[in-house]
């Protein structure tokens, strides 16, 4: 069977520009998790202020016990905990990644365990 090599290579071409489309759709939309392309890198900033702004949006009001899934070092709890009045509880995989004094990190395989 005769495969023509350039049939496959404008069908990934084809793939390509469709996901560029969608990708930039996406971002005009303010979403970059539809598509990431292979060069694009984790923007750890933009992600903390998107997510500040969808509390601000849809909690405004927000008070008491706030939950962190995957903590890390802390960062978003941070910046939540500045901007709102609530009481944060942390959770991850592993504890020695967190940056804020005081604050203990709940350890769970969310794989295996429950959320605390």
């Amino acid at each position: 069977m005769f495969t023509n090599p350039f049939s496959a290579e404008k069908r990934r071409a084809a793939r390509r520009e469709r996901a560029e489309i969608a990708h930039r759709r996406a971002q005009e939309c303010g979403e970059t998790s539809t598509v990431r392309l292979p060069n694009e890198g984790l923007s750890t900033q933009k992600i903390l202020s998107a997510t500040i702004g969808k509390i601000r949006a849809l909690a405004p009001e927000i008070t008491g016990d706030y939950l962190d899934v995957g903590s890390g070092n802390g960062e978003l709890i941070d910046r939540v905990v500045r901007e709102f009045p609530v009481v944060p509880q942390a959770c991850d995989y592993r504890d020695d990644l967190m940056t804020i004094g005081g604050l203990r990190v709940d350890v769970v395989n969310l794989n295996t365990g429950g959320l605390p």
